[in-house]
């Protein structure tokens, strides 16, 4: 593929394991990722490598693995990680644009969502998230199918009184800091939600970048919420759900007391709950 480019072809090559992509490494690190940087710019590698990774569906601990931490450390290669059906066809297309080698990262959880798609061409930002909804109360910044959970949190809290600003993070690499700075320095408090499991994440990264511009404007220390071992489902809905309930305990954990005093945990979680049996059935 990396020769294909260097002829003006963009061609797209598709790893359906993570664990299959590790086999290509030495050609995107020691050659894709540098060619511009050795070569100069005027020569493009418009190369598109779309990953499918994560638990679920029956998939084995060979073929199960979130890689994405170690994906987004190369220099000179673009990483991203879709949401929603929008969200991949608009970033699909910015890929294969691109003059740059880009990771186009698919949860496999994702691949049961459904979601409106205009017909029409249309691209979205490599690098740059999006706020898929506003609050006053706690920034949650997440990636992938988290984002979908951070979003029935803060649909399950706003009735209460208590309003989450979702951000959907979109890309790995490089880091859009900028709008989580700006959401940050509004509601003085972090959640960051991770598909990985805590060792030296993007969640990691993302609070010591934000730490140097929203120290002075945070009231309480940034929280991150992995993803637990022990915490997986076959099906997109009941793994939203149950994440979506650890945000709640945990958004109303470092809320206001004046903004959680007239707060019900116990409705909320039960709402949380019935849609996780609603989900499954």
């Amino acid at each position: 593929c990396i020769g294909a480019a260097l002829t003006g072809l963009r061609p797209i090559l598709v790893f359906s394991r993570i664990e299959f992509a590790l086999l290509a490494m030495d050609q995107l690190v020691n050659n894709a990722s540098r060619w511009q940087a050795i070569f100069g710019h005027d020569n493009a590698m418009p190369l598109v490598i779309r990953i499918i990774f994560g638990r679920g569906y029956g998939i084995d601990p060979n073929h199960s693995r979130d890689l994405q931490n170690i994906l987004a450390q190369i220099p000179g290669v673009t990483t991203v990680m879709g949401t929603t059906a929008y969200d991949t066809k608009g970033l699909m297309l910015a890929a294969i644009e691109s003059n740059n080698p880009v990771i186009f990262l698919e949860h496999r959880y994702l691949h049961d969502s459904i979601d409106d798609v205009p017909d029409d061409y249309f691209t979205l930002p490599l690098t740059q998230a999006e706020r898929v909804t506003e609050g006053e109360d706690i920034t949650v910044a997440a990636y992938s199918y988290s984002v979908l959970s951070a979003t029935k949190a803060a649909q399950a809290l706003k009735p209460f009184g208590l309003s989450l600003e979702v951000i959907n993070m979109r890309s790995l690499n490089p880091l859009d800091t900028n709008a989580l700075c700006e959401s940050i320095k509004k509601t003085g408090r972090l959640m960051i939600v991770d598909t990985n499991i805590q060792h030296h994440t993007i969640a990691a990264m993302l609070i010591s970048k934000v730490l140097d511009e929203t120290f002075y404007y945070l009231t309480k220390p940034p929280m991150v919420l992995d993803a637990s071992e022990d915490n997986t489902d076959l099906l997109l809905g009941t793994q939203t759900t149950t994440e979506a309930i650890n945000i709640v305990k945990a958004a109303v954990a470092i809320a206001d007391k004046d903004t959680t005093q007239n707060l019900h945990l116990p409705t909320i979680l039960r709402s949380l709950t019935e849609s996780v049996d609603s989900d499954s059935e």
